[in-house]
């Protein structure tokens, strides 16, 4: 016997149930409860950036300015050329205001407060690019697999199973950053 279940983008099937105590909803329930504050660390990861100081970002041009038409990865080198989404932390706000809560069966991450609108969601008057880190640090696959582990964890845990779970991860979710 197994049982199919959705978790958002992610599909997952559990195989080879032994006993089933608890309901199939409920399991995904308490799977994706405990898969996002994994995910909500990830992305708190994202934007605690300390690479480089305002004064090195000057050096290199600004190189999440607007001017350039898209973020400069070339000038920033490194880690930040895979992921040139990742936020530079001066004052820590936008860190306090990403947060993360239980709505329904679901659990959300939002980020609040006016750093967020000026990084994420960038207004058109802005000189800085957006950077839509919400999106960009679920879709990396490092974070993928950190969400499918604890959801494999806690179905495990729940149907009781023996078998391993094998999930895949769907289609990426759209993205401001990507060009």
């Amino acid at each position: 016997m197994s049982v199919s279940i959705d978790v958002g983008s992610l599909s997952t099937v559990v195989l080879a149930l032994k006993n089933l105590r608890v309901t199939a909803a409920r399991a995904r329930r308490e799977s994706v409860l405990a898969a996002g504050p994994k995910a909500l660390d990830r992305v708190k990861a994202n934007v605690s950036g300390r690479k480089y100081s305002l004064a090195d970002l000057a050096r290199m041009d600004h190189p999440y300015a607007r001017r350039h038409g898209g973020i400069d990865t070339a000038a920033l080198g490194g880690r930040y050329q895979q992921k040139p989404y990742i936020v530079h932390t001066r004052s820590g706000d936008l860190r306090r205001g990403i947060r993360g809560s239980t709505v329904g069966d679901a659990y959300q991450i939002e980020a609040t407060g006016l750093h967020a609108r000026f990084v994420i969601g960038a207004t058109t008057r802005s000189t800085m690019l957006r950077r839509d880190v919400l999106v960009d640090t679920f879709n990396e696959d490092g974070t993928r697999r950190v969400i499918l582990r604890e959801i494999a964890r806690v179905l495990g845990q729940r149907l009781r199973t023996q078998a391993t779970i094998r999930g895949t991860p769907r289609a990426k979710h759209p993205s401001a950053t990507e060009v």
